[in-house]
């Protein structure tokens, strides 16, 4: 009878089980999969933190345009032109704790109608300025 020589010979067919190669490579495809959903849970909660502000940013503005809205239509050029306001629960964008700023820019263009932007700028979490801008017109 012939010994069998060769990588057959070395393992036992018969034993049930993993080789440490397998399970290392198991391993492996598990951690590459850990590591790719903790980068997607990351980039979820920084993509909520970006609505919540811009949600803030806007919600001020709306406020800001029902007031204007609602004012004397003759008086709201030179109430509210050049204006700047508060607006809670945003950073500034100098990177003090002060709140964020709003600002108003009236154009009366047309004796019968008005146009109000507001211009809300805020340091958000990524660090970086956000300016967004919100227009309306407002008639007679």
């Amino acid at each position: 009878m012939e010994k069998e020589i060769g990588i057959g010979a070395i393992r036992n067919t018969t034993q049930a089980g993993m080789t440490l190669v397998e399970i290392i490579v198991a391993l492996a495809v598990l951690a590459t999969t850990l590591m790719a959903m903790v980068g997607i849970l990351v980039n979820s909660m920084r993509t909520d933190e970006q609505t919540r502000e811009y949600d803030l940013a806007k919600q001020a503005a709306t406020a800001k345009l029902g007031e204007i809205r609602a004012h004397n239509f003759d008086n709201i050029f030179a109430d509210y032109n050049g204006g700047i306001f508060q607006v809670e629960g945003l950073k500034n964008a100098d990177g003090t704790n002060t709140p964020a700023r709003g600002s108003i820019v009236v154009d009366n263009f047309n004796v019968n109608l008005l146009e109000v932007e507001i211009t809300i700028s805020w340091l958000g979490i990524n660090g970086v300025q956000n300016p967004r801008r919100f227009k309306t017109m407002v008639t007679r």
